[in-house]
């Protein structure tokens, strides 16, 4: 259902949209706003579930369950999917293959199995940095790369990602 949802915006952002904002950047910005949709709703879900587990998850991280988490983690598997095509279709590298690979795994130990649910939702949160570099790329197709706005997302890009993937 996720996997569909991300196609139908690609879609209509690509052939429905009428902006102006929408024809100043390439086809690969529509993946990036799709990652941005993605990354606020599992990412900030993800940060949820890492702080507030249930007491089921806290009794047993491999095999204690949350409803919440395992439809983050689905909905991370539709979206890992949809990445999946767009880094074989569209912006083939070898990173982000292995990237879609290993998170979408991740997700679906998370969501499917579900093995290894805590982990599973905090992997989620990785993806909280994604907005603010994907903000920072369209301000530079749209020419703000000198406002305050594009030193705001480059300051809450670096301190997120180190955060969230190198301390925590």
């Amino acid at each position: 259902l996720s996997f569909s949802f991300y196609v139908l915006v690609h879609w209509c952002l690509l052939h429905r949209c009428k902006c102006k904002w929408m024809k100043l950047i390439p086809v690969k910005s529509v993946c990036l706003f799709n990652a941005s949709l993605f990354a606020v709703v599992c990412g900030f879900g993800g940060l949820y579930i890492m702080f507030n587990p249930t007491a089921e998850q806290l009794e047993n991280p491999l095999h204690g369950t949350n409803l919440f988490q395992e439809y983050l983690c689905l909905i991370g598997v539709g979206y890992f999917i949809y990445d999946l095509f767009i880094v074989l279709f569209i912006d083939p590298t070898v990173i982000y293959l292995l990237h879609a690979i290993l998170a979408g795994l991740f997700a679906y130990l998370g969501g499917v199995i579900p093995l290894a649910s805590y982990s599973g939702a905090f992997v989620m949160s990785y993806e909280i940095s994604t907005p603010f570099k994907n903000l920072r790329y369209f301000l530079i197709k749209w020419g703000y790369s000198k406002s305050a706005l594009f030193r705001l997302s480059e300051i809450a890009f670096i301190a997120s990602f180190f955060y969230l993937r190198l301390i925590v």
